[in-house]
């Protein structure tokens, strides 16, 4: 097992919030990503236009956990 997904299966066994960037065609650019989110990883998707991460799962787990 890598130690990428030795830290996978540790953040996920803790039940610490692991998010994983999902990439169209992950099983074969990405296999290790497309592992994570099998595993319960919650993926991170792109938006079309900026074709950049949207962070909104990470900042509504914050938002959830602060109290605000």
């Amino acid at each position: 097992m890598s130690g990428a997904m030795n830290t996978v299966r540790q953040f996920l066994k803790k039940q610490i919030p692991l998010f994983v960037v999902a990439y169209e065609n992950m099983e074969n650019l990405a296999g290790g990503n497309a592992l994570a989110i099998e595993l319960g990883g919650r993926p991170i998707y792109k938006g079309r236009i900026s074709q950049r991460a949207k962070i909104d799962p990470i900042l509504e787990l914050l938002e959830a956990r602060v109290g605000t």
